[in-house]
């Protein structure tokens, strides 16, 4: 996601993640002026896809102007409660080899299902100068319990983890999102789909110098608990419906039970398929 400024300059600030032709999906704060503390307009935002470098965008790369910001009603800006947005676009994408939709979760929501799985993130968070990689970047991150979460800082976790609403990932050793991958989706492999649990949220940063603390973990936004709220607004646009109705999971795994057909929320013919050539 790209923001627009009133002189003509354009900055990448946030990952979005794509879930049918004209919605993709990122985090409530992406889409608030960090400068001016204000909501932007629609005409102030507008999204990549297909991307892997910012300095030289490939030839399937599209460019889409956003038409709608839905951002959830009860967004907190303080605390990051609800930090989920849907960007409705003016215009449609396109789907190739390079540029896919993610099937929703769909199954059990329970925490402890995913609990020391792993996640896969990408984006282009800033690195150990502080600086915006030009390349994408991707990492695996473990999935933590709430318990775990919160003992490792109290004081902050405390503050921004809401239960059933938020998860926590990564490892305390750097290797995390950071600044620059905010919106951008948890992944995860459920048989041959890939599936989006989370969107990057919030972290604990030093005070004095705003890097993210290479010892914490990152709190998500919990996807699966928000699907109702994803099927009313999609709804609403288009003539999407979405199936939230769980499907009963084999105990102890995370899975998409059964068909493709059943991981696929949106409708979408081949949703979470790996189709981007190998070796590019």
């Amino acid at each position: 996601m790209f923001h627009r400024y009133r002189k003509g300059a354009t900055v990448y600030v946030c990952g979005v993640t794509i879930m049918t032709e004209q919605f993709v999906i990122t985090a409530a704060h992406c889409t608030i002026d960090p400068n001016e503390r204000q909501k932007l307009p629609a005409n102030r935002v507008f999204v990549k896809v297909g991307i892997s470098n910012l300095d030289s965008p490939e030839r399937h790369v599209q460019q889409h102007d956003v038409d709608l910001i839905i951002r959830h009603e009860e967004y907190d800006e303080v605390t990051f409660e609800n930090d989920i947005a849907l960007l409705k676009l003016y215009s449609e994408i396109t789907y190739n080899n390079y540029i896919q939709p993610i099937c929703l979760w769909q199954g059990d929501t329970q925490l402890s299902k995913i609990v020391s799985k792993v996640g896969y993130i990408v984006g282009w968070g800033l690195n150990e100068d502080y600086k915006l990689p030009q390349d994408l970047n991707e990492a695996t991150v473990p999935i933590v319990s709430r318990r775990e979460c919160i003992e490792s800082d109290r004081n902050h976790f405390s503050k921004f983890y809401f239960e059933s609403k938020t998860f926590c990932a990564g490892h305390r050793n750097g290797t995390h999102a950071a600044q620059g991958d905010s919106g951008g989706g948890l992944f995860m492999r459920i048989g041959s789909n890939w599936v989006l649990r989370g969107i990057v949220s919030n972290t604990k940063a030093h005070p004095d110098t705003l890097k993210v603390a290479a010892d914490s973990y990152v709190i998500f936004t919990d996807v699966a608990f928000y699907l109702r709220w994803i099927n009313s607004k999609v709804t609403i646009m288009t003539s999407f419906t979405i199936d939230i109705e769980p499907i009963i999971e084999p105990p102890g795994t995370p899975s998409l039970a059964g068909s493709d057909s059943q991981a696929n929320l949106l409708g979408i013919a081949n949703c979470g398929k790996d189709t981007y050539p190998s070796g590019t």
